[in-house]
């Protein structure tokens, strides 16, 4: 089973990365309200949400262990972050984690609940560093953490994992920020959070619903409801992870169904005795992998994207690469991400570019720019037969008039030769040079020999002696090239 990110049209920000892509929030800053923070698709993943009550008005402690819970058996951390919210003053954005000094982003603030010090504020930071798998991680400095303004509400780790094990393709929808819920001359009405947006085409296997609230007094609180039905009456004040914070979790698979593109979830206070503050709601929802968006024959668990027919996880060219790999063509095994671009008028490498010089023909001889050495001239290609003593790579091979075929070995043009030490070839050696300006009376060369026939004999000649390149001449024959 693949393990990637998909991005339907309704989901707003993944980052590929691996088999998993990080979460990339963003630094939305709203007054007294829940905001849309992530909204995404981790295929065979999840995330833990774990708290720590860090309220020392209330008799909370000063540091706090928040134990991040047990994850599947094959699951691997992809990223972490800590949440915290403060009261009073003008907020904490520095806490220590694990011994080690974090700075988070305000996220969201609102309004004193019920205390009198002053606002709330929530933020956020990466640990991803720290968080290492399950187990206990050691949390301080939320708030001055002295009774006095500003003081802490609590501290919540979400940890987020791939399990390649997983059976269900799960879909995450995550709001941050501050909200406060607050009552009004004994008005008790419930604070509604919409998750909208949602990718419902069949009926889901798995739903839950959790919420990280500061709970400002420890009194009875009100109705919890998901979509007009009560689910709990609960008391956010939660002995079990500190005073007057606490993260609670609601199965809510018996309320949502296929078709479904919202839902509302309401929180309320009790009998308008207390004040709360939400800074996170989350709402998780698995569709079985069998489900095929895009019909491509591909369940939304092995494919990449299930919303795009075009793209599957076949490798139909053998090539290691597929469609959701970013093969550009699944059909050429010498085209895919990260193969060397060749001369061939193809993105050989899928990036999206064909250089310039492989679809252009200067010359006309029938050569690309990228093999032709010499695209202004159509004498010269890689197609043509080396002319000698012109001073010109006539055939693109690199080599100049072929110099090394003076002797017996092998001259680096192969194409006319009969191999090493050949002399049926062209000028000995197999140089694969044609007869060019060596036949033209008055030449160096030429002019050479006439000399060394003088010094030999005392003879005069007209013209230079015969002599074809075809020949198989003497070594004191042979011209030499200079």
């Amino acid at each position: 089973m693949n393990h990637r990110l998909f991005r339907p049209l309704l989901l707003s920000l993944t980052l590929m990365a691996g088999s998993v892509g990080f979460l990339v929030p963003t630094s939305a800053l709203a007054f007294d309200e829940l905001h849309l923070e992530w909204d995404f698709f981790i295929q065979g993943g999840g995330v833990l949400v774990d708290s720590v009550g860090l309220a020392t008005r209330a008799g909370g402690p000063i540091e706090g262990i928040v134990t991040v819970d047990d994850l599947p058996d094959r699951a691997s951390i992809t990223q972490a972050f800590l949440y915290w919210m403060t009261i009073g003053g003008t907020g904490d954005g520095e806490v220590m984690f694990e011994g080690n000094v974090v700075v988070g982003l305000e996220v969201g603030d609102c309004l004193d609940t019920c205390w009198g010090i002053g606002p709330n504020y929530v933020y956020r930071a990466d640990i991803t560093q720290y968080v290492v798998g399950a187990g206990d991680y050691l949390v301080g400095g939320v708030g001055v953490g002295n009774g006095t303004a500003p003081d802490g509400q609590g501290a919540t780790i979400l940890t987020f994992y791939d399990d390649p094990s997983a059976l269900s393709a799960g879909f995450i929808k995550i709001y941050e920020g501050a909200r406060d819920n607050m009552p009004n001359s004994g008005d008790v009405a419930a604070t509604y959070t919409t998750f909208d947006g949602l990718f419902l085409p069949v009926d889901p296997v798995r739903a839950e619903m959790t919420w990280s609230v500061g709970d400002s007094q420890p009194f009875p609180d009100g109705d919890t409801t998901f979509e007009g039905v009560v689910i709990d009456s609960d008391n956010f004040d939660d002995s079990q992870q500190g005073p007057l914070w606490d993260t609670d979790e609601w199965d809510v698979l018996p309320y949502m169904s296929a078709g479904m593109t919202e839902v509302t979830a309401g929180i309320s206070v009790g009998g308008g005795m207390d004040c709360l503050a939400i800074g996170l709601a989350i709402l998780e929802y698995d569709l079985p992998c069998d489900y095929d968006a895009d019909g491509d024959g591909s369940g939304i668990c092995e494919d990449c994207d299930d919303s795009d027919p075009s793209l599957d996880d076949l490798d139909v060219d053998g090539d290691s690469r597929s469609l959701c790999d970013g093969d550009c063509d699944d059909n050429a095994d010498d085209v895919y991400p990260g193969h060397p671009e060749v001369c061939d008028g193809v993105d050989n490498d899928c990036d999206g570019v064909i250089p310039e010089d492989e679809f252009i023909d200067g010359d006309g001889d029938g050569y690309l720019l990228c093999l032709d050495c010499d695209d202004a001239s159509s004498a010269v290609n890689p197609g043509v037969a080396e002319i000698c003593e012109n001073g010109i790579d006539d055939n693109c091979n690199s080599v100049v008039d072929e110099q090394d075929c003076t002797g017996g070995g092998d001259d680096d043009d192969d194409s006319a030769g009969s191999g090493e030490g050949s002399r049926s070839g062209s000028r000995g050696g197999g140089c694969g040079c044609q007869s060019g300006s060596v036949d033209a009376p008055g030449s160096a060369s030429w002019g050479l020999l006439f000399l060394l026939g003088l010094w030999a004999g005392g003879r005069r000649r007209s013209t230079p002696p015969s002599f074809s390149l075809r020949s198989s001449p003497s070594p004191r024959q042979r011209p030499q090239m200079y």
